[in-house]
């Protein structure tokens, strides 16, 4: 499977080939999907993880978001 991403000012298109002659005697293209970027809107960032379980935790680089 090949994808494409293009963005062409705030519209993102995304596309994709699906290869495999085993199933298909040519590639099957799928229809390309425009959608447009919201560009009013700020993007936020995920809240801290809480560990639930900090009593039985000796550390924490078990976690990745150490917040």
């Amino acid at each position: 499977m090949t994808e494409r991403l293009r963005r062409e000012g705030d519209a993102l298109t995304w596309e994709a080939i699906v290869e495999d002659p085993v199933v298909f005697t040519e590639p099957w293209k799928i229809t390309p999907r425009t959608v447009k970027l919201m560009t009013n809107i700020e993007i936020e960032e995920a809240p801290p993880c809480q560990e639930r379980d900090l009593a039985n935790a000796t550390d924490l680089t078990h976690h990745s978001n150490t917040r």
